[in-house]
């Protein structure tokens, strides 16, 4: 497990005083999209064990793609779902909510599924295999990080947008 931190040190010592982990935010909530032939509980207990509060295990894109209004932090997708399979659920995905983060998890080896899933806008990419929860924890990390870059961007505009508002008073 790779863990980032940020060392904030006090003059004159090396001890840290806050790390990357105590800044960003758990996820919240993720939905995980898989084939009913598929184990997901080894994923959805990676998932509870890495900080994210909320798992909703679907095996039905159709009912996944409904279930999208209730908006999770996340989604992770399997290429062999039904009725529509992974691509074309990431493509239903990005005209209903191009900034959700979709990672695509598959047991494909095919180059041109792993590169039609990132065109169409898949955060990440993890090849089911010995060592996909490991890459899943880097992925998780990769994906707290944007998010809180993306709020901090969010909140600078919207200071900004107050304090141009109040100089106008």
């Amino acid at each position: 497990m790779i863990v980032v931190a940020y060392w904030f040190v006090k003059q004159g010592t090396h001890k840290p005083l806050i790390t990357m982990q105590q800044i960003l935010p758990n996820l919240r909530s993720i939905y995980l999209l898989s084939d009913v032939s598929y184990p997901t509980q080894k994923y959805e207990n990676h998932l509870l064990n890495s900080g994210v509060n909320e798992v909703k295990v679907f095996d039905d894109s159709q009912d996944f793609i409904n279930q999208l209004i209730f908006e999770p932090d996340a989604v992770i997708i399997e290429h062999s779902v039904q009725p529509f399979n992974g691509l074309e659920v990431l493509k239903k995905i990005r005209r209903q909510n191009p900034d959700l983060p979709v990672i695509y998890l598959s047991a494909q080896q095919d180059m041109k599924i792993t590169v039609d899933a990132l065109k169409f806008g898949a955060f990440d990419y993890i090849i089911k295999g010995e060592s996909d929860l490991e890459h899943l924890t880097d992925v998780l990390s990769r994906l707290k990080r944007f998010l809180h870059e993306i709020n901090l961007r969010n909140k600078r505009s919207f200071v900004g947008i107050l304090s141009s508002i109040t100089k106008l008073f």
